[in-house]
């Protein structure tokens, strides 16, 4: 299973403490088995103001990332699984343990 969102999100995640809670929120709704992960910061040359962050967990399953382009207040989640799980209400799951999602780009 392989499913890519794209969210337009208001209060994008600005560090990387907060998009490693958001990825663990991610992770936690899926119910799958996180054994490891790792993160990327990357800035815009010429804009200090806006970094962008990638991070991946790592799943006995296969994967999570959460990739942010904060000069569109964006982000895409990935969720790659050999094994099958509920993904039909992920929204309300990820809304449920304080995610702020706008809406589904």
């Amino acid at each position: 299973m392989h499913y890519v969102y794209h969210y337009q999100v208001s209060n994008l995640f600005r560090n990387a403490d907060e998009t490693l809670a958001a990825l663990t929120k991610v992770v936690d709704a899926t119910g799958l088995m996180e054994i490891d992960r790792h993160h990327v910061v990357y800035e815009i040359e010429d804009r200090k103001d806006i970094v962008g962050i990638t991070a991946v967990a790592f799943l006995a399953e296969s994967h999570v990332s959460i990739t942010t382009y904060p000069e569109d207040n964006t982000a895409f989640i990935d969720i790659a699984s050999c094994v099958e799980f509920e993904i039909e209400d992920l929204d309300c799951r990820l809304l449920e343990r304080g995610f702020d999602i706008d809406s589904q780009v």
